[in-house]
């Protein structure tokens, strides 16, 4: 059976302010302001940012959070992404030009 895409993407001219938990993946391409929390995939792209706490699985941060990413299995930080807060993960990769202002808690792997 294939898997279904179930992607919501916050877009490039929306402002959302509020909690969000999810299913599949979220796209932010604009602003976002709460605690976002899922199973599933985050990707901040550039130019967009997140002011809030993170309980999501897999992140990958082209654009800015600002919070701390907290349980997750993996994330990674792009040459134009910007992470400040800490992280607690079980796989971190920063690219060259990508900056984490942060402390980092590495999980063992399960």
């Amino acid at each position: 059976m294939a898997e279904q895409n179930n992607s919501t993407i916050v877009s490039r001219d929306m402002k959302f302010s509020g909690d969000i938990q999810f299913d599949g993946e979220l796209i932010i391409e604009g602003i976002f302001q709460g605690k976002v929390k899922s199973e599933g995939s985050l990707i901040i792209q550039p130019g967009a940012s997140l002011k809030g706490d993170v309980f999501v699985q897999r992140v990958s941060i082209k654009g800015s959070i600002e919070g701390n990413i907290n349980n997750a299995s993996w994330v990674q930080i792009e040459q134009t992404g910007n992470l400040f807060g800490d992280v607690e993960t079980k796989s971190l990769s920063v690219k060259e030009g990508g900056r984490h202002n942060g402390a980092t808690i590495m999980k063992s792997g399960e």
